[in-house]
């Protein structure tokens, strides 16, 4: 009980003490890398406290849940879209102070303490502690004629950013959909609405990653959409503006012609930067201890999407909470380094 006392009157005089403001060497008490939920809600956590907290948000301010996606697993709202809930885990962390820098960490020299963080726009910030909440990007389909034929496919990203398009694209069109998990669904749901002459997901594996009542819809709507298991892609070809070509290692639709192609293949850990660095899985995922998200370097903490924590349940609502987690942990750290 008076470790406790002890903490609450250090935190209030740190809570005098501490600016939101750099100092003038550069030097603040945490650097978030990222800024979305995961980010967000750590840095909330320690600027409430009063430590001088910065976050670069980064190419992607707010994460990938800041596009027009929906959101339905969000704890309290039953459904909503992702930019609406981000604006207002923003208002929080602004509440306390943390301040929002719309550069890049490009640069971490791993041997300085404090850490020494290089961004894309050539300023030097100095760190005591380090979180980072980059998260996962779209896993791009690395197949002959992929690249050639960008302008072919659509990605997730595509679909967000202007689903009114997408509708009108697929309205009385044959769609192949490339991938099985919950994305893919939703860009099925998404033609069927719009009112796709056809719908075919081509999944890799031999069953779809999928909720039970997502597989509803699929049975549901089975004369419309139609499910190929053991079907991977092995090459892209166009023809023409109006037809592209699949073909695949394996499956019995080979070829396969589409009047729009929907790529919704997965996502990969942004983890490139720490590689060498950071002691990460087989799959880029940043390995942390549960229990306080403390990666293999001491006073450097991973959250979100980016973690082999909450990697394999890539959820808005537990990227918050393992950032919140994180936060409380370096808070600690950092309240015990002063005593």
């Amino acid at each position: 009980m008076f470790q406790n006392i002890r903490k609450l009157f250090l935190l209030v005089i740190l809570g005098f003490t501490f600016s939101a403001a750099l100092s003038a060497e550069g030097l603040v008490d945490v650097a978030v890398i990222g800024g979305g939920c995961a980010g967000l809600s750590a840095a909330m956590v320690t600027s409430e406290h009063g430590f001088n907290t910065i976050i670069f948000n980064g190419p992607m301010p707010g994460g990938d849940l800041n596009v027009k996606t929906e959101v339905g697993n969000w704890p309290g709202i039953t459904f909503n879209w992702g930019n609406n809930i981000i604006p207002k885990l923003l208002k929080q962390t602004n509440k306390f102070g943390a301040k929002i820098l719309h550069e890049s960490v490009v640069k971490i020299d791993w041997a300085q303490k404090p850490f020494l963080l290089t961004t894309n726009y050539g300023n030097e910030y100095k760190a005591k502690k380090i979180l980072i909440a980059t998260g996962t990007k779209e896993r791009l389909l690395e197949v002959p004629g992929a690249a050639e034929n960008r302008v072919k496919l659509l990605y997730n990203s595509d679909i967000h950013r202007d689903l009114r398009r997408y509708n009108s694209q697929a309205r009385g069109q044959k769609i192949a959909i490339i991938g099985g998990g919950v994305d893919a669904i939703k860009k099925a749901y998404y033609a069927v609405k719009a009112r796709a002459a056809e719908v075919h997901l081509f999944v890799r594996g031999t069953q779809l990653n999928l909720p039970p009542w997502r597989k509803k819809f699929i049975n549901k709507k089975s004369d419309i959409v139609k499910v190929h298991f053991n079907h991977d892609v092995s090459k892209i070809e166009s023809l023409g503006e109006q037809t592209t070509r699949l073909y695949f290692k394996n499956g019995s639709l080979s070829p396969f012609d589409a009047g729009l192609v929907v790529v919704s293949a997965g996502r990969v850990p942004r983890s490139d930067l720490f590689k060498g660095h950071l002691d990460l899985d087989q799959k880029g995922l940043i390995k942390v201890t549960q229990n306080t998200q403390q990666t293999s370097v001491e006073g450097v903490y991973a959250a979100g999407d980016v973690t082999n924590v909450s990697g394999p349940q890539p959820q808005a609502g537990i990227a918050a909470g393992d950032g919140m987690r994180a936060g409380y942990a370096i808070v600690d750290a950092l309240i015990s380094e002063k005593m």
